[in-house]
Parts: structure tokens; sequence; C-alpha cells
């Protein structure tokens, strides 16, 4: 068993990382792991997080952000927590319906990033991270104009994510 940091002074509260919130957030609504299975089928079948990926999520053994944008938010459902809580609690935005009906075209180079390396990151070749890669564009910034930069911002999301080692 791992120990517990110690219990921080009142008023004083450790930033939990996203898998301890998510187990977190879960408990707290008295919601178990197979619950969270059923839900997200509900929600859309090709969504399903079966009980066993919730419990390796909930261990940091597996990053939140391989879920992909439909699971996330499947699981955003699931537990019943609103976008604003789950983007500051997982750093992780939220692809909702509205915005997949309202795809704008996606850059050539995105699209060139998709064809060249799609074979060996299926990522790459799915709508929805499509669309989540063409929606990062921080202030003063149009975004990556190469292949090779879009991998390199894919990349930079999916590492950014994982759990970190201790």
């Amino acid at each position: 068993m791992v120990p517990r940091d110690p219990t921080p002074p009142p008023g004083q509260y450790r930033k939990l990382e996203p898998h301890e919130w998510i187990k977190q957030v879960r408990e707290d609504k008295k919601i178990n792991q197979s619950t969270i299975e059923e839900r997200t089928i509900k929600f859309d079948p090709r969504a399903r997080i079966s009980q066993s990926y919730i419990s390796k999520i909930e261990k940091g053994l597996t990053p939140l952000a391989s879920l992909g944008p439909l699971r996330l938010e499947a699981l955003r459902q699931a537990l019943g927590v609103t976008t604003d809580d789950w983007v500051t609690n997982t750093g992780l935005i939220i692809v909702t319906q509205a915005d997949r009906d309202d795809q704008p075209e996606l850059p050539n180079s995105l699209q060139e990033a998709s064809i060249k390396y799609g074979d060996s990151i299926p990522d790459l070749r799915n709508s929805e991270w499509l669309q989540l890669l063409r929606s990062v564009s921080p202030h003063n910034w149009d975004g990556p104009e190469t292949p090779e930069e879009w991998l390199a911002l894919y990349m930079n999301l999916r590492n950014h994510t994982k759990p970190r080692k201790r």
C-alpha cells in the first residue's frame, strides 16, 4: 500500500492528479466502476469504458487522454461533472456533439499529417482527435504549418497527459 501524503493544514489542499480526481468524484457520488461502464455504453456504444480500463485510469496506470475525445465526454457525463470542472481538474478539453456537427475544414498540413503518420499513429486518423488538434491555437499563433509540426503537437498533447512516475 502506498503511503498517503500527510493531511495539509486546514484551508490548504493538495491539487489532485487527474486520475485521482476522477476516482474521488466517482467515490463521492457513490458510483461504482461497473456503473461507469454501463453509463458510457448508454452515451454511445463506441464510447464504452470497461470496468477494468477505468480501474487502470484511476490507478494512474493508463493516461486519461488515451480514451480519446468521444470516450472522455462519455466519462464526464457518466460522472455527472460540468465541462468547466472537467477542464479545470483534468486539463483536457471536451469536444461536444455541437463541436463535432460544426466541424470546420482541417488545414491541409493536418490532413497531410494524417495521411503520412496515420498508419503508425491511428489517433491521427481519428476525426475527433483531428478536430481537437485543429482547435488548439494559443493566442498569437495560427497553429502548426507542416505535418511534422502537427505530429509534434500531437505527441506533446499525449505526453502531457501521461501520469508522472513516482
